[in-house]
């Protein structure tokens, strides 16, 4: 997929809907939201001291393995990235320093997603009790285990969560932003309304999807 002005309508159509879904998931169980969409920021942040053009579908991976790292250290990703939103906003490039401290991370972890031992940076690492859900994602948590971290990817599109219990779910979709206190049915059913949604943009049938998209679930401790 080109980058042209069409296939950015397509994308922000899909964001839309994404950000709907994950308005209804917080609402349907209380939970609090900040968002945060990666479009935001790297659509403003191309080019020279900014991000690398090639990326302008989007850093997914690379962000959900930033967001680990910085939960494991006590930072707040989310923060940054508002900052950085900030800067190329208001800044000229080559002056945008929260965006400069931040884009290399982010694009050296999304190049290393494929090998996540070396882009957690022994931070947190794989345990090696890893899983798969398959469409509609009924049962993506059922490996989960309190206290735990996961990095979810389906091949097109990464996430990372932080499981406290059934009712205590943190995670971040780096498309809409960050969930605090899902439970695991909001949780899921996002999931499921998130594939639905790229199905709807895609102009694709759901039933070529159910049973055969499945979500990477790896734990990381």
């Amino acid at each position: 997929m080109k980058d042209t002005a069409k296939n950015r309508q397509l994308i922000e159509k899909a964001v839309y809907l994404y950000k709907i879904a994950f308005s209804n998931a917080a609402k349907s169980c209380n939970a609090k939201v900040r968002y945060a969409s990666q479009h935001s920021i790297l659509w403003g942040a191309m080019g020279p001291n900014g991000f690398d053009p090639d990326f302008w579908k989007g850093l997914c991976a690379g962000l959900a393995i930033e967001w680990m790292k910085a939960q494991k250290q006590g930072r707040d990703l989310i923060l940054n990235l508002d900052t950085a939103r900030t800067d190329v906003f208001t800044l000229a490039a080559g002056e945008r320093q929260h965006l400069e401290a931040i884009k290399d991370d982010i694009e050296r972890s999304h190049y290393q997603q494929n090998t996540l031992v070396k882009a957690l940076d022994g931070i947190c690492s794989p345990s090696g009790n890893n899983d798969s859900s398959l469409y509609p994602f009924n049962n993506a948590c059922s490996v989960m285990k309190p206290g735990r971290m996961y990095y979810m990817s389906s091949g097109s599109h990464a996430i990372a969560a932080i499981y406290l219990g059934t009712n205590n779910i943190i995670f971040y979709d780096p498309n809409v932003g960050e969930m605090h206190g899902a439970t695991k049915k909001a949780f899921q059913n996002y999931l499921k309304s998130a594939a639905d949604s790229s199905c709807q943009v895609q102009g694709i049938p759901i039933t070529s999807i159910k049973g055969k998209k499945a979500m990477s679930i790896i734990e990381c401790i």
